[in-house]
């Protein structure tokens, strides 16, 4: 039976990015292209919300350039949208800028971190989530962000940590988890995002950070684990 993902979209990539394999929702059409499932994309930063929260079987927040502290209103509906799904018990995920909103519109705290995350980097898992394939115990993925969670929200559970991010992944409850890096992103994407950013943060940070490019990273384990994840919890195993 085809999954259902719910896209709560957070932002548009930058022009110079788009070029190279498109928007977010191509990027995650290929990120879940081995898994049978159909997307369904909802704009929020265009203003946009879902017609029902029962026309997902699990809602995806999506990656922003934006901090979820800024004074956006539409920020403040994603922040009430993560309360209810996560009150309501539906099934979510949090990436990048979802993780954050996650912990804001919780309680938590997020701030800006000791530097920028960039490049494919090492998460260890320190709390395994079930619906992760064997072998999970350390994943890689590429990560783009400035702001981290700083301070998780009350009754939340680190699942993963990086020693520049020590909350590198969350589960909130029974229903929602995330996590800080772009399981989405795939090396070229990286390579234009990051070159689009060479003069605000130096050519030490973007080499470094592209270099670290050839890595494997873990996209396709984290979409099983989406996949997994509401497959469970639609068949009551939670």
């Amino acid at each position: 039976m085809t999954l259902r993902i719910g896209l709560l979209r957070m932002d548009d990539l930058p022009t110079h990015a788009v070029h190279v394999r498109g928007d977010y929702p191509d990027l995650y059409a290929e990120m879940f292209v081995e898994e049978d499932v159909s997307l369904i994309d909802v704009p929020v930063h265009h203003g946009a919300a879902p017609a029902s929260l029962d026309d997902a079987d699990v809602w995806l927040f999506t990656g922003s350039r934006h901090s979820v502290t800024d004074d956006l209103p539409w920020i403040g509906r994603a922040a009430d949208l993560a309360r209810q799904v996560i009150a309501e018990r539906r099934p979510s995920v949090g990436i990048c800028f979802g993780h954050q909103l996650f912990a804001h519109a919780l309680g938590g705290k997020v701030g800006p971190a000791g530097r920028w995350g960039l490049g494919a980097l090492e998460y260890r898992t320190v709390d395994p989530l079930p619906w992760f394939p064997e072998g999970s115990e350390s994943i890689s993925l590429i990560a783009s962000h400035q702001d981290q969670v700083l301070e998780a929200p009350a009754g939340a559970t680190v699942w993963s940590t990086a020693d520049y991010c020590p909350i590198a992944g969350m589960r909130v409850g029974p229903t929602a988890w995330s996590v800080q890096a772009h399981p989405e992103f795939t090396a070229d994407v990286a390579h234009a995002l990051y070159e689009g950013r060479r003069e605000r943060l130096g050519d030490a940070a973007i080499d470094q950070a592209r270099s670290s490019l050839s890595r494997p990273v873990s996209n396709r384990a984290l979409a099983r684990a989406v996949v997994n994840f509401a497959g469970g919890l639609s068949e009551g195993s939670h």
